[in-house]
């Protein structure tokens, strides 16, 4: 077998002879591909390297003993990357948008999965520019480099990712995404070079890792949770300062804040086209609500007397003038009531923005709990008010 005589065809011209030591190494190194049509003698007509099984088997041998089948971990890999992704960019990307583009979904929703997208794949070239690898495939031993083991430029980097938006995921296109994961899968599984690696002249090598990393990236996970209950429960800790929580932008205003962490907005459409929007949150919930008032000329003052005579929001037992974080004057009613058996503390801040239009923040919380976690939604809400 070895003293046979290869060919393989290039366009219209037949490359060779070559040994079958020398038709191996074309494919490692990618020359080759074992969609690649060569002949020898006696074998009638050019075959692809595909349907010779010994030529197929010497690929597959070589690839695996030095790192190059590993699409399993790839995936895997690039599952990890994606997720990294989406949480350190979704909160700062939707907030923009949200504050950019209005609070219609229907506005921004495409906006943000495109900003989504391209970001996380700038993050990748960064990565690979850096190190040769991303988290998720450092975590199983994933290199990207070239034939001489260097990793990707900058440039590069980001060519790969073009082409792999391309070649991997179809441009995020319905069915077609389907299509070009499953061609690139089977690709990966028989050891072939990938399009967007096999153009620019990379490859993708998988090298022994160590079982503490896997244990350690099984704890990293848990270690976040629990760092973010700690940050949750510790009063002064606004889970605000620390990025995270749930944006949401103010439709009147189109003021942007980011909620604390465990709380969200659970207004029906019918309550939000009328300004009241109400959030729910551990052990409590705040009411935002614009109001109108029919008579241009009632001070704050008398809109207060008006609200303290609502039976919705218990017993009126006190009340203070104050002023918030942003040098706007309010006034504070303090109610008590209960519901289903629960003693509930609740306060109610009161702003006049202009003749007749007045803002009320109503919080409220479990009287056997400190009001800390009402008071980070309450401070949250109130910066998205009217500037006056």
């Amino acid at each position: 077998m070895s003293g046979i005589e290869w060919f393989y065809l290039k366009g219209d011209q037949r490359k060779g002879p070559f040994t079958a030591a020398e038709i191996d190494a074309l494919l490692l190194a990618g020359t080759l591909t074992p969609a690649s049509e060569v002949w020898c003698e006696g074998m009638g007509e050019p075959r692809r390297i595909a349907d010779l099984p010994d030529r197929m088997a010497a690929l597959l041998a070589e690839r695996a003993r030095t790192g190059l089948i590993a699409p399993r971990q790839r995936y895997y890999a690039r599952y990890i990357d994606m997720t990294i992704g989406m949480i350190l960019l979704a909160g700062p990307v939707l907030g923009f948008l949200f504050k950019m583009q209005g609070a219609e979904p229907s506005f921004w929703i495409v906006p943000a999965f495109l900003v989504l997208f391209l970001g996380m794949g700038v993050l990748e070239a960064i990565c690979l520019a850096l190190w040769g690898t991303t988290p998720g495939k450092w975590i199983f031993g994933l290199k990207v480099q070239d034939r001489q083991g260097r990793r990707p430029s900058f440039a590069g980097s980001i060519k790969r990712q073009l082409l792999l938006a391309v070649y991997g995921f179809g441009l995020g296109v319905p069915l077609v995404s389907f299509i070009t994961m499953f061609f690139a899968h089977r690709a990966a599984s028989r050891g072939e070079a990938l399009a967007w690696d096999r153009r620019l002249g990379y490859e993708v090598r998988h090298y022994p890792v160590s079982r503490w990393r896997f244990i350690t990236f099984a704890l990293v996970p848990g270690a976040l949770i629990v760092a973010a209950e700690i940050i949750s429960a510790v009063p002064g800790l606004s889970a605000r300062n620390f990025g995270f929580g749930m944006p949401w932008m103010n439709p009147t205003t189109h003021d942007v804040t980011q909620l604390p962490m465990g709380w969200r907005m659970s207004s029906t459409p019918d309550q939000a086209a009328a300004g009241y929007y109400v959030f729910i949150g551990d052990g409590g919930y705040a009411i935002l609500a614009h109001d109108r008032h029919p008579d241009p000329d009632p001070d704050l003052a008398t809109y207060a007397e008006r609200v303290k005579t609502d039976p919705d929001l218990g017993k009126f037992w006190g009340e203070a003038r104050k002023t918030d974080e942003r040098g706007r004057p309010y006034i504070e009613l303090n109610f008590s009531r209960q519901i289903d058996a629960v003693t509930y503390g609740s306060a109610v801040r009161l702003w006049q923005v202009a003749p007749g239009d007045f803002w009320r923040l109503i919080l409220a919380w479990r009287a056997d709990e400190p009001a800390t976690r009402s008071e980070e939604a309450a401070s949250a809400l109130q910066r998205t008010l009217p500037r006056n």
